[in-house]
């Protein structure tokens, strides 16, 4: 039988739905009361907000719903919450377009679910979360129609490269303003998780950690660190990249020269960001 895209919306909406119980964080610009099923390797986020620890969340997540979708879907994962004492601003930390849904529910981590699956490469690689010490951080994963010939709006192509030595262009990022500019409406269903930085201090060296699968992360002070290698979680391959630009508690450490000035310049500033 063919379903109606709308029909099937409303479905999700009746079928997903949990009513007070948003799924978003209270102070989100959006919400929703769909839930968006958010896996990193053997852990499922539940509930909404949990907290996880730096290294669960080293690759990209899993995503999915309890509803078969008809159609073409966009993901935007952002921490809404970042900044400095005196500015917040938000991160954009992924945007993954192309997703579908099976025909049939998978289970994986005990929970039965529609996970969504995409042949397309991330428009914004994967932002590893990774607050300052001390800071938990709300990371938000919101799902919206793709509307067809989707691309993204030429104001918001600054924040689609992950630079690897310097990724400071994805913020200040605008939800809102992308969703106007491109027309995606209301989010159908949204996930969001909690990360905490229990380090005791700020001070950071260069180099790179191996963690499962064969990815790499760098982590700086500002609070962000990327990913280097590949996840097959949703069973498609997505990309992420690397960064080295580091600073540490007695100055910048770097194997980037041009990375290590321009953080040097943003932490005399006072703007590094906590993501």
């Amino acid at each position: 039988m063919q379903l109606n895209p709308f029909a099937t919306h409303s479905l999700l909406f009746t079928t997903l739905l949990q009513p007070s119980l948003a799924q978003t964080p209270s102070n989100f610009a959006f919400s929703t009361t769909n839930p968006l099923i958010v896996q990193f390797n053997t852990t499922t986020v539940s509930p909404q907000g949990e907290l996880l620890p730096e290294a669960a969340v080293a690759l990209p997540p899993t995503l999915g719903t309890t509803a078969v979708l008809p159609g073409t879907y966009l993901a935007v994962m952002v921490d809404p919450g970042a900044g400095t004492a005196t500015e917040v601003f938000e991160v954009l930390h992924y945007l993954l377009p192309g997703l579908t849904s099976p025909d049939a529910p998978a289970t994986r981590n005990g929970t039965a679910f529609y996970p969504l699956t995409t042949a397309a490469q991330p428009l914004a690689p994967y932002l590893v979360p990774a607050p300052t010490p001390g800071d938990a951080h709300s990371y938000t994963l919101t799902l919206w129609k793709q509307p067809e010939g989707f691309a993204v709006p030429g104001a918001f192509l600054r924040y689609l490269p992950l630079n690897a030595s310097d990724p400071t262009n994805r913020y200040p990022f605008n939800l809102t303003g992308l969703v106007a500019a491109a027309g995606l409406g209301q989010p159908l269903a949204a996930g969001y998780f909690d990360v905490q930085n229990t380090t005791a201090s700020a001070t950071t060296t260069a180099g790179h950690t191996t963690t499962s699968g064969g990815a790499s992360s760098t982590t700086s002070s500002s609070g962000h660190s990327t990913s280097e290698g590949s996840s097959t979680a949703t069973g498609k391959t997505v990309a992420a990249t690397s960064s080295a630009a580091l600073i540490g508690a007695e100055g910048c450490v770097s194997v980037w020269s041009v990375g290590c000035f321009a953080w040097a310049l943003l932490a005399l500033a006072g703007v590094a960001a906590r993501m």
